[in-house]
This record gives structure tokens, C-alpha cells and sequence, in this order.
């Protein structure tokens, strides 16, 4: 199933977004490292866009091999994963999926990510890969 990733805040807490299906109907919400700029301003890996995203078995720096799906094509990155955590320091561009947004430790974050990553697994279950539109 195709989803649109819908970008709402980005700061040095990190990037947060809505992550919706092909109805509008909301999956997940995401966080994102942010990345400073000379500007000021502050950025995710992932230009706005459309990408492919492809099932696979990745492993982090930490942990055991996983299976999940990789957003392709990023310019000038790779390995950009699906994955759990909460906070903009456990991606380092990679798409962190929660069920809503709140606090740990006074720091923004996505809550509940291992129930969110089990769900968005499930929405694409069957799937080798599918579309996703960055806004």
C-alpha cells in the first residue's frame, strides 16, 4: 500500500510527521534526525519527493538483523529505514514510527514505536515494496 509522509515540524528536537495511507487514513506518526544548517534551519536525509521503498533484512549498528523496508534513491544516502525508536538520536535519518507524539525524558518523541512498527508491518504485510510520497 502507497503512503504519504507529511512533514509538520522540523527543529533540533528532530522532524515529525504523519505517516497516512492511500484513504488519508493515519498509520503512524514519525520522527526524524535533524540535520542544522548555516541558514539555521533544520533538515531530514530525505528531500521531499517521491521514493520507492523495498522489503528487506537490515541491521543496525546495534541489534539483531531485522526485516523492514528501505526508502531508495535518497539522494546522496543510503540505508534510510523504517524502523522503531522515539527520539531524533536513535535515527541518524532513518524514519522512526510511534502511535502518537509526547515526551521521554523532556525530549520530543514518538511513543509506543514497537506497537507502531508491528502495525505498519501489517499494513504491508505482503508486500515487496511500495510508494512513498514525502511532503
Amino acid at each position: 500500500m502507497d503512503l504519504t509522509l507529511t512533514r509538520f515540524k522540523s527543529d533540533l528536537e528532530g522532524v515529525f510527521s504523519y505517516l497516512k495511507d492511500e484513504n488519508g487514513n493515519q498509520i503512524a506518526v514519525t520522527c526524524e534526525h535533524a540535520y542544522p544548517t548555516a541558514d539555521g534551519h533544520w533538515y531530514p536525509k530525505i528531500p521531499p519527493g517521491e521514493y520507492l521503498c523495498q522489503r528487506g533484512t537490515h541491521q543496525l549498528a546495534v541489534g539483531l538483523p531485522f526485516e523492514t523496508f528501505e526508502v531508495t534513491k535518497v539522494p546522496n544516502c543510503w540505508g534510510i529505514l523504517f524502523h522503531k525508536g522515539n527520539v531524533d538520536a536513535d535515527s541518524e535519518g532513518c524514519i522512526l514510527v510511534g502511535t502518537s507524539f509526547g515526551f521521554l525524558s523532556s525530549e520530543e518523541a514518538v511513543l509506543d514505536s514497537h506497537d507502531a512498527f508491528d502495525k505498519f508491518m501489517e499494513v504491508e504485510s505482503g508486500c515487496d515494496q511500495f510508494n512513498l510520497k514525502v511532503e
